[in-house]
């Protein structure tokens, strides 16, 4: 790929997103008065969007590495937002559940993103059939590119 298809394409709109949405990451935001980190708080809304989860269904579902979710699993579940239960069916698993103060930061977080990317949302909305394909099929060969690199030589 040469200089002309990189600006063509936007790439360098979408490094300038990706050095955006890194910083974004390392940022804390409140939610019903708990400053989390968007890892967290996306662990816990993944969590509650299920009902229960179990640590490793997080990490396939996230893209998050097992130690990384045993690590923001710990943090939520001392600031009060998960809570452990046996699993019935297999007493070596545990499953995690959001707490009531959990879910109501679920919630703060659902609105906060419907206020803060109204207009992000509403652009999409308005794609039609054809482009909401075309974006998709996008994010998933991103989302495999982005794995070669998760890969030892």
């Amino acid at each position: 790929m040469n200089e002309a298809h990189i600006t063509e394409l936007g790439l360098e709109s979408f490094r300038r997103f990706l050095n955006k949405y890194s910083r974004v990451e390392r940022m804390a935001f409140d939610f019903a008065g708990h400053r989390l980190h968007p890892v967290e708080v996306h662990t816990l809304v993944f969590i509650a969007d299920k009902g229960r989860s179990y640590a490793s269904e997080i990490s396939r579902g996230t893209g998050v590495t097992r130690g990384a979710v045993s690590q923001v699993v710990a943090k939520l579940e001392k600031k009060g937002l998960l809570e452990r239960e046996k699993d019935v069916s297999n007493a070596l698993r545990v499953l995690l559940k959001p707490s009531s103060k959990g879910l109501e930061v679920a919630q703060a977080h659902t609105a906060f993103h419907l206020s803060q990317d109204k207009e992000f949302f509403s652009f999409l909305s308005a794609l039609d059939a054809e482009q909401k394909r075309l974006i998709k099929e996008l994010f998933e060969e991103m989302d495999c590119w982005m794995d070669k690199y998760f890969v030892d030589p």
